[in-house]
């Protein structure tokens, strides 16, 4: 029969509240957070240049499978603008209206449970706002979970009774066929597929397109190093931000170079690329193995936690968060002291306010202390979970 004894235990969310507030050594380093002097003039004057409200939610940070802690890959950046109207009828009426955009980067199997956990009744209003959807490249973790999001982000147009806007999927051509035949033979849906191909020139024709829908002067996938047409993807907004995210790669110098700059961006191959302009704000960086583990790392296209770091310091970001964690690493990673005041790490349903960026940094060793204190290792020894990536 089934052996139940050999099945991990589900988070519990209510012991992990309970040790928050319980635990003295927690709720101190949370006190001292929140009240550290000055902070929140520091989080506002830093120079980011984010909008009303930028916001990123990761819905999955693992990599290859998920794990206790952490679903497959997926992040969502929403962009929210607050705007004045002015009516002239009898009298004049001023009034603030609210539009909200959303961009989601990769769309791992289990998004949209990870979107339903997060947004709960307010989950259709989030399916109509995501304009555009970037798949990185084919590997089944990075978009398994995008023929759930097209139908369901349908369904949610018709219960909210709004006239359906067809999502931008941006994506390699191998992906974009096997969307194609997908709905061709097992179900209809309605997208616009733009290749990541075609957004390498300056000037393409979409720029209209995603400055429309987003907000982006420009955006533009960059080839990476790891499997066959695969691409990480760089955005500069209109409000004068710009983050990176570099799906799955090793070092890559493209797409330092293509996150150093920004405007007048033509970029042909991993090494080819001609750009000027300003540096990275954010870097959402993959870190798949630990830095002991450096042929892992090569043999598979992919990067330790330190070359990640190095990236994101190349791009001169003034923020990095890691994400895409080996399952060897069900909770937090180690991290030196001399990376901590630019670095945090990812984890599930983890949502960052752009203009709370050096909060994300000050909570990391809060974040440590949760996880250790709320769950024995047992994963960490469990031989299921030191999987060979």
């Amino acid at each position: 029969g089934f052996d139940r004894s050999a099945v991990l235990s589900q988070v519990d969310y209510a012991d992990i509240t309970k040790t928050m507030k319980e635990n003295p050594s927690v709720k101190h380093m949370i006190h001292a957070t929140v009240a550290e002097d000055g902070l929140k003039s520091k989080c506002r004057d830093n120079g980011f240049g984010f909008g009303p409200d930028v916001e990123v939610l990761f819905t999955g940070t693992a990599s290859m499978m998920p794990s206790k802690y952490r679903n497959v890959s997926g992040i969502l950046l929403q962009i929210s603008y607050v705007y004045n109207v002015v009516l002239a009828c009898h009298m004049v009426k001023h009034f603030s209206c609210r539009t909200d955009t959303s961009l989601l980067m990769d769309c791992g199997e289990g998004t949209f449970g990870q979107l339903l956990r997060c947004y709960g009744v307010k989950l259709d209003d989030i399916l109509t706002s995501i304009k555009c959807i970037f798949l990185s490249h084919f590997h089944p973790d990075h978009h398994l979970g995008i023929i759930q999001i097209l139908l369901e982000r349908e369904k949610a147009f018709l219960r909210l009774r709004k006239t359906y806007q067809p999502v931008t999927v941006l994506c390699p051509c191998n992906i974009r066929q096997w969307l194609n035949d997908y709905a061709r033979y097992c179900q209809p849906f309605r997208y616009r597929l733009i290749g990541c191909e075609e957004t390498n020139r300056v000037d393409h024709e979409w720029t209209d397109v995603f400055e429309a829908s987003l907000g982006m002067n420009e955006l533009t996938c960059i080839p990476v190093i790891h499997c066959h047409r695969a691409y990480g993807i760089v955005m500069t907004h209109k409000d004068g931000w710009k983050l990176v995210y570099s799906g799955d790669t090793r070092p890559c110098p493209a797409l330092v170079k293509a996150g150093s700059h920004s405007y007048g961006l033509v970029c042909t191959s991993v090494d080819s690329v001609r750009c000027v302009g300003m540096n990275a704000t954010v870097v959402l960086h993959e870190a798949t193995f630990g830095d002991d583990l450096q042929e892992n790392a090569i043999s598979r296209n992919h990067c330790t936690m330190s070359e990640a770091i190095q990236c994101g310091m190349d791009m001169k970001a003034q923020l990095i968060i890691l994400t895409h964690f080996s399952a060897r690493y069900p909770k937090m990673p180690s991290l030196s002291d001399s990376f901590r005041s630019h670095t945090a790490f990812a984890f599930d349903l983890m949502r960052v306010s752009l203009n709370d960026l050096n909060r994300v940094v000050q909570l990391v060793p809060t974040v440590d202390l949760v996880l250790k204190e709320t769950d024995s290792d047992q994963e960490a020894s469990d031989p299921r979970c030191l999987v060979t990536l």
